[in-house]
């Protein structure tokens, strides 16, 4: 990953007229989002419910590689069931993905990749293996073994409610589709939805809203192609990844330390030296001062150290 690319590319997008404009923390080792958080935990914050790889490669671009059951996963099914069928699995916590006899893996025409078929929710998703490096019937193999434990952690990781879930869906326009998936996620845990959509001229890119207590809407730009234009949009979604922290954790504001005035104390003055056996004005040299009178008045206070330093300041 190349930081200090990465980090030129955030000041400028976070200085764009149509972004207000943030402080990098230079200091960090990774690079830091508008108000400092470091990309990379920022980024591990979120979880991709899958549709398609746009927010894995983006975390791929901001130099991390979390473990996602639907990272790079999509469903194979029309449009407009996607969140009936999602919502259906996370009800059934995808039980029985991975079973023996269920996964198919086949080489893409494109560059050779395995990509993997599952046919209990009709998965489609990226191995990131290739023939030179691994035979089929050994993928199908390690799949199996592999989709069990991403959906056991994907279960652990929704019953904790600590991640913020990421959907996108360009056919699904209005609030009313994604309840069902809210809900459903409610009814696991304490969990926080993402919906992400493009960006508009009323909702600049790299911003996010929030629509209830644990359902926000971001707005990101669209790249013609994720290959070869995602650092197009990859700002856009780590600046809206950072509104929507933000709104779910404000950073606290630390006050300034209160700095006390200097306190100068006054000049101390010696007392006047009078030779024995000369006489003062006032009392006579080695007089002793008669006993106060004990009255049933109180004595006078003491100044406290500090309270006579205070009312005898120099000036």
């Amino acid at each position: 990953v190349d930081v200090a690319r990465i980090g030129r590319g955030l000041v400028e997008f976070l200085n764009r007229p149509t972004h207000h404009a943030g402080v990098i923390d230079t200091a960090s080792p990774q690079p830091a989002t508008a108000v400092g958080k470091p990309i990379d935990e920022l980024m591990l914050a979120f979880e991709s419910l899958g549709i398609n790889c746009e927010f894995g490669l983006v975390q791929r671009y901001a130099g991390v590689e979390p473990l996602g059951l639907l990272r790079f996963a999509a469903m194979t099914v029309a449009s407009e069931l996607q969140i009936e069928k999602l919502v259906d699995a996370l009800e059934r916590r995808f039980e029985g993905l991975g079973a023996p006899g269920t996964i198919t893996v086949y080489p893409t025409a494109e560059d050779g990749e395995f990509m993997a078929r599952e046919s209990v929710y009709n998965l489609q998703y990226h191995t990131g293996m290739y023939p030179r490096e691994i035979t089929a019937e050994e993928l199908q193999v390690r799949e199996t073994k592999r989709l069990n434990f991403l959906r056991r952690k994907f279960s652990e990781d929704l019953e904790a409610g600590e991640k913020i879930w990421v959907w996108q869906l360009a056919a699904v326009t209005c609030v009313d589709q994604v309840l069902p998936l809210l809900n459903a996620l409610r009814a696991i845990g304490p969990n926080k939805l993402l919906w992400v959509v493009t960006a508009d001229d009323a909702h600049p890119p790299g911003t996010a809203e929030r629509l209830e207590a644990d359902f926000f809407k971001g707005y990101v730009e669209r790249a013609a192609s994720l290959a070869g234009n995602l650092e197009l949009s990859a700002f856009s979604w780590i600046s809206a990844c950072q509104s929507v922290y933000d709104l779910c954790f404000p950073p606290e504001v630390v006050p300034a330390p209160i700095v006390p005035e200097p306190i100068v104390p006054a000049p101390i003055v010696p007392a006047p030296i009078v030779p024995a056996g000369v006489a003062t004005e006032g009392a006579p040299v080695n007089a002793v001062s008669p006993p106060r009178e004990i009255t049933g008045e109180p004595s006078p206070r003491q100044l406290s150290a500090m309270e006579f330093l205070a009312q005898n300041r120099a000036t």
